[in-house]
């Protein structure tokens, strides 16, 4: 019995090390490349896939490839990998849409939790090709398989969230009206931040696009849709909601205790002011702003960062004599704050000045001999006195 047993088990053995030495063999020729690959493909599946993904992360999509990918079919049916090989291989052929379709369909039957898949499946529906079997799959299609893309393209994101920014290039490319996005990306506000990034980058109108700054108003928590809504509210040229996204922004801050957001925010709320002729409104708001950092003891920089930064936008409208004021209370504040000079500079220059000007760059150079944007100023004061624009 026993010799009967020791007789079995080396003979279960010997076939388990022949057919892993088979295995092994096969995994060694399809690492040494494609002079090695038999016409009929591999026996051992992992074999056919490492040819396959090598060849296609290689641009090569020869016909010697077919046997491999029809036998990774074969030996592994519920490996995703196979299909989705296929689907790539012929994609990239430009051959065989239907094959193709079928084949990512294959893929995420086996792996429906895989985000990307379903993400790259959307690409592949999306994107046109000018090939006559493309052109007759399209029109066979219609426009089922543009909502099919977009099906996926929403299952793709709700599964892997970080994919939302890829999936918003996707709908851009394809041209899907702005209206619809939202409705197939995870609800949140850095969505609506992504949103609002891409919808820059769109050819959507203006009617749209102030629509979904409003619609973003309502809603908006956080620091960075609110910073978003700001920036282009502005930049699409709506000054009424700029102010109110501006206005958002500074009260996100204070409650956040923000001091640089605080500070970029009330600048922000204030050029919307100037723009509006509303030099009392921009003027009051930085003084509450000045009494709220010293209040809360934020770091003085913010306080002298916010004086030259309203200043600079009284300076752009020339308003000499509140810029001028606004700088000298930030020199007032800090004898070594290199922007208050310059801007004391900048507006002197405006003035036609020189002098002054010059002494204001000095200032600089005396305490930071290698600031970079005094030596710049110096060089237009002097080309200026030399008579030279």
């Amino acid at each position: 019995m026993r010799l009967a047993l020791l007789s079995l088990f080396l003979s279960a053995s010997a076939l388990y090390t022949g057919a892993a030495w088979h295995s092994y063999r096969e995994e060694l020729g399809a690492r040494e490349g494609a002079s090695t690959l038999p016409p009929e493909g591999f026996e051992h599946p992992e074999a056919n896939l490492r040819v396959l993904r090598e060849a296609i992360a290689g641009n090569d999509y020869a016909d010697g490839l077919i046997p491999h990918l029809e036998r990774s079919l074969e030996e592994a049916p519920s490996f995703y990998q196979g299909p989705l090989l296929m689907a790539s291989f012929y994609a990239n052929r430009l051959e065989r849409p239907d094959l193709t379709r079928r084949s990512f369909e294959a893929a995420l039957e086996r792996f429906p939790t895989n985000g990307r898949l379903h993400l790259t499946y959307a690409q592949w529906l999306l994107t046109p090709r000018a090939t006559a079997p493309y052109r007759a799959f399209r029109r066979e299609a219609g426009p089922d398989s543009r909502e099919l893309a977009l099906d996926r393209l929403e299952t793709g994101t709700a599964l892997e969230p970080d994919l939302t920014q890829q999936a918003l290039g996707l709908l851009l490319q394809a041209q899907v009206p702005l209206a619809e996005w939202e409705s197939r990306l995870p609800p949140s506000e850095s969505t609506k931040v992504l949103i609002l990034d891409a919808a820059d980058r769109s050819s959507a109108g203006p009617e749209e696009r102030e629509e979904l700054l409003r619609e973003y108003l309502r809603v908006a928590s956080t620091l960075e849709l609110s910073r978003r809504l700001a920036l282009y509210a502005e930049r699409w040229a709506q000054p009424a909601l700029a102010l109110e996204a501006a206005s958002k922004w500074r009260e996100t801050a204070l409650a956040a205790n923000e001091g640089r957001d605080i500070v970029r925010a009330t600048v922000a709320a204030a050029r919307q002011h100037l723009d509006l002729d509303d030099s009392e409104d921009a003027y009051r708001l930085l003084r509450e702003t000045i009494s709220t950092i010293e209040a809360r003891s934020l770091p003085s920089e913010n306080a002298l960062e916010l004086l030259c930064l309203v200043a600079d936008e009284y300076l752009r409208r020339r308003q000499g004599a509140m810029a001028q004021g606004l700088y000298s209370e930030a020199v007032a504040l800090s004898p070594y704050y290199a922007p208050a000079y310059l801007g004391l500079s900048r507006n002197y220059r405006a003035l036609g000045d020189l002098e002054n000007a010059r002494r204001e760059v000095e200032e600089v150079l005396a305490f930071d001999p290698s600031n970079v944007d005094a030596e710049n100023e110096l060089r237009q004061i002097e080309r200026l006195g030399a008579g030279r624009p």
